[in-house]
């Protein structure tokens, strides 16, 4: 049997759980969890794990949630709380399951309700088109072309290499995110014609030769992004942030204001194209459910479900407003045939 020192800090107690979340989740969402747990572990420095209470997470909670953070200088958003209360959520209660805490860390903590949830952007096919077009820069550009001819998502895009395409064959091999699994999909014409277009300025902005292990989106040199001269490619891949701040740039071109463009961003472009695939396939005859397996292949969801509710879809509601939204409701459902007055009893009741 293990034996836990009493004594056990924060830290030492965050060190062993990373491990464990290590060995389960991306790279990505660990480095989430350990900025929070360095901040909790910062605050109680050297203190016994095991002798902190439920009132003084609480009292830390009161505190972090009203400090101005970096880069806005403003308090954490509503959002960023929950995100932070999860973590130390389930840290807590993993840490107390091993004796290293007290049991209930977070019981003093009480998280407002969330806002409502804003209605996401849905970009029209001309939208997409416009804003691919008028890119801030080639690798822009062309970024954007690939966000909106697969419907990937930006770590995916990230992960693309220009040894994976396949030309000859108007193919390429994709790496989804989630599942684990290669795909090969399919390039467009459209997107063929952006590659065209696309790997001679990689090479002359990268300066050299281009490999098949190189990153088909890398990340660009020194000078400002976004402006429509770019300094220098390197050959590094660009970052998922990157292309967020494409995504970005490009809804402001396209004339949406700060309170629109609020939690949208790469996944704007993917939702949109993934909506017009299921529309058209609907469209043609396909029929509903046909149109929605489609659109989930594309998007590599493994439930039907998850598409419904990521692209917008809800069928339930919309034949309940086409039947009741201005419509005659109750007297439709009359009976017909009882005799005027025939007695109706209710819980007892006689009523006529």
């Amino acid at each position: 049997m293990i034996h836990v020192p009493s004594n056990l800090s924060i830290a030492e107690a965050a060190d062993i759980y990373l491990r464990h979340r290590r060995a389960r989740f991306a790279a990505g969402t660990v480095g989430k969890i350990e900025r929070v747990l360095r901040e909790v572990a910062e605050h109680f420095a050297r203190r016994a794990f095991i002798r902190i209470t439920p009132d003084d997470m609480a009292d830390y909670w009161a505190i972090i949630t009203a400090l101005p953070r970096e880069p806005r200088g403003e308090p954490a958003t509503a959002g960023t709380a929950r995100n932070w209360f999860y973590v130390l959520k389930s840290f807590t209660a993993w840490s107390a399951d091993r004796k290293y805490c007290q049991v209930g860390m977070m019981r003093e903590i009480h998280l407002p309700p969330p806002p409502p949830r804003k209605d996401y952007l849905y970009l029209t096919a001309d939208e997409l088109i416009v804003a691919i077009e008028d890119a801030a820069n080639p690798r822009n550009r062309f970024a954007l072309a690939l966000l909106a001819n697969t419907a990937g998502r930006a770590k995916e895009i990230c992960r693309i290499n220009v040894g994976h395409l396949d030309l000859d064959n108007d193919m390429m091999y994709y790496q989804p995110v989630k599942g684990g699994q290669t795909d090969r999909m399919p390039i467009t014409a459209e997107l063929r014609q952006e590659i065209g277009r696309w790997l001679p300025a990689y090479s002359r902005l990268y300066g050299g030769q281009l490999t098949e292990g190189m990153p088909l989106v890398p990340g660009i040199h020194a000078g400002n992004w976004g402006h429509k001269r770019v300094v220098r490619l390197t050959g590094r891949r660009a970052s998922p942030n990157a292309l967020g701040h494409a995504a970005q740039a490009m809804l402001r071109g396209l004339g949406y204001t700060d309170a629109q463009r609020e939690r949208e961003g790469t996944h704007t472009i993917r939702r949109s194209v993934a909506r017009l695939a299921f529309d058209a396939a609907a469209e043609s005859g396909s029929g509903y459910s046909h149109a929605l397996a489609e659109v989930a292949a594309l998007l590599h969801h493994k439930s039907t479900v998850t598409t419904e509710r990521y692209i917008g879809l809800t069928p339930g509601r919309v034949a309940r407003d086409t039947r009741m939204k201005g419509q005659p409701f109750l007297t439709p459902m009359r009976k017909s045939g009882r005799p005027e007055g025939q007695i109706i009893r209710l819980a007892g009741q006689e009523k006529a």
